[in-house]
């Protein structure tokens, strides 16, 4: 049976942050006090971004992935990206490919959120 995608690797403690189908400029604050509050609320959890709902590759879900990546950063957490082909060529395209690249660290695993 495939593992399921939205979930942290095994040995990964992490909260998941799912992003909107569309999201838009004027929703990325929003968005970043939501994901701060659940790094708040889940202490020393990595974070998975899951970015498979985005329909669109764009420059918004783009900034979207970066800042959640900073926020992660500034917590001191691991940070984990699911996303769609075509939204992972963009990241590369801007620079941006380690974002979902970059291998998680151990922990123990219990998805919350």
């Amino acid at each position: 049976m495939p593992e399921d995608p939205t979930s942290p690797p095994p040995g990964l403690a992490a909260v998941v942050f799912r992003l909107p189908a569309a999201p838009r400029r004027d929703d990325l604050a929003g968005l970043c006090g939501q994901a701060e509050r659940l790094l708040r609320d889940h202490p020393g959890q990595a974070m998975l971004v899951d970015a498979t709902a985005v329909g669109r590759a764009d420059l918004v879900a783009v900034e979207a992935i970066a800042r959640m990546a900073l926020l992660a950063g500034r917590h001191n957490r691991a940070f984990r990206l699911e996303a769609p082909a075509p939204l992972r060529d963009l990241l590369a395209l801007t620079g941006l490919a380690g974002l979902a690249d970059d291998p998680p660290s151990a922990g123990p695993a219990t998805p919350a959120g």
